[in-house]
């Protein structure tokens, strides 16, 4: 049996339970859609894990319509690109893919009634990978990578995000966007 049906009859089944109320945003959720900055002075980064924190950082969500989340993340240190991803998940449980620093990951999403969005990938060894995303204004975003396993909960970074634009234009076009 691959990785990827166990990953299917195991984590889909669980989630299947609970996507009915899951994965249908309320009627004032917000939408992510835009373009969003990372405010490093307010984030925070487990450094042994993580390695040195980024200086800046950019997302742009470019679908954000109940159904699907498309975001693309990258986070910068002295200029330089130190970690890109780009995610197109089914926010109801569907299995998709992400793309992580040229990796490609399978995945599952759903968003609870909340608004909150969470991703997951297959747990190893019994620890579970995952990203919560949750807009806490208008103008606000946390973003937390997450690992989860037999010790509980530990959160390797909480990164927090301000709407620059409600637009998609990105720092490729404003090179000086990126703080």
């Amino acid at each position: 049996m691959t990785v990827h049906r166990a990953f299917n009859r195991n984590i889909l089944a669980v989630l299947a339970a609970g996507v009915a109320t899951l994965s249908t945003a309320s009627a004032n959720a917000q939408s992510l859609l835009g373009r969003w900055v990372l405010a490093p002075e307010r984030s925070s980064f487990v450094e042994a894990v993580t390695g040195p924190a980024p200086q800046g950082g950019e997302w742009v969500v470019s679908r954000d319509d109940g159904d699907r989340l498309s975001y693309s993340l990258v986070e910068t240190r002295d200029g330089d690109v130190v970690a890109s991803a780009a995610y197109d998940v089914s926010l109801h449980g569907g299995l998709s893919q992400s793309h992580v620093d040229g990796d490609v990951r399978d995945v599952v999403a759903i968003r609870a009634s909340d608004g909150t969005t969470l991703i997951q990938a297959p747990a190893v060894a019994a620890w579970r990978a995952s990203i919560r995303i949750h807009q806490v204004s208008p103008q606000e975003a946390v973003i937390e990578h997450v690992l989860s396993g037999p010790r509980g909960e530990f959160v390797v970074d909480r990164m927090v995000m301000e709407r620059a634009s409600p637009n998609l234009v990105t720092a490729a076009t404003n090179k000086d966007s990126l703080r």
